[in-house]
C-alpha cells in the first residue's frame, strides 16, 4: 500500500516547519509553508501570498523575494529572523495546498526513479516509504537517487534496510531528521528479521 500526503504531513510538518511568509532555509533557497522552495524569482509569482487577506501584486511579490534572497546573514537564525523583511503571507490552508502540490511532484518522481529498485516503493514497508520520501523531499529525487548509490542498490534493492539505515544520512537536514530516518530503517530491519 502507497503512502499519500496525509501520511508524510506531519513529518514534514515536525521537520520543515510550517512558515507562513518567505525564508532563507539551510542552503540559502528562499522557502515558504512546509518546505516549499521557490527555485528563482518567477517562481514567488505561482505563490498565493497576501497581506491583511488581500492577494498581493506580483510587484510586492517580488519585493519580498528579493529581500529574503539577499538577506543570507539571517539564515542560521531560521526563518523567524525573515518574519520582518515583509507583510505578506499565506495561510494555513495554502500552505497545506502548496505542500500537497509539492508532495505530489516529488512522490511521483520518487517512484518513478525507484520504480525497479526492491520491487518499486509499493513494496516496500510505509515506514520505509516515509523515511525515502523524506529523502526525497530533503534532497530531490534525484539527487536521492544519484547521490546515495550504496542506500539503493545494497539497501533498498535487496530490501537490506540495515544498509538503508547506515546509508542515509544527509548534510544539512538536523540530527533529529537524520536520526528519525535512520531509525525508520532500523525498525524496518527488525520487522524484517521477525
Amino acid at each position: 500500500m502507497l503512502i499519500t500526503a496525509d501520511d508524510y504531513l506531519p513529518i514534514a510538518r515536525r521537520f520543515e516547519g510550517d512558515i507562513p511568509w518567505l525564508y532563507l532555509d539551510t542552503v540559502d533557497k528562499v522557502t515558504i509553508g512546509i518546505g516549499h522552495m521557490l527555485p528563482n524569482a518567477a517562481a514567488v509569482g505561482a505563490i498565493p501570498l497576501g497581506r491583511n487577506g488581500q492577494a498581493a501584486s506580483d510587484a510586492d511579490k517580488q519585493t519580498a523575494y528579493a529581500a529574503v534572497a539577499a538577506a543570507t546573514d539571517r539564515a542560521l537564525r531560521g526563518a523567524k529572523a525573515f518574519q520582518d523583511l515583509s507583510d505578506l503571507r499565506i495561510t494555513p490552508e495554502q500552505s497545506a495546498d502548496l505542500f500537497r502540490s509539492k508532495f505530489a511532484e516529488i512522490f511521483a518522481e520518487t517512484q518513478r526513479r525507484f520504480k525497479t529498485v526492491g520491487g518499486g516503493f509499493a513494496a516496500w514497508p510505509a515506514r520505509v516509504q516515509l523515511a525515502t520520501l523524506d529523502m526525497a523531499y530533503n534532497l530531490g529525487p534525484q539527487g536521492l537517487y544519484s547521490g546515495f548509490p550504496t542506500f539503493r542498490t545494497k539497501g533498498l534493492a535487496v530490501r537490506d534496510y540495515q544498509v538503508c539505515a547506515e546509508e542515509c544520512r544527509r548534510i544539512g537536514p538536523s540530527p533529529a531528521r537524520n536520526a528519525w530516518t535512520r531509525d525508520q530503517f532500523e525498525a524496518a530491519a527488525q520487522e524484517a528479521r521477525g
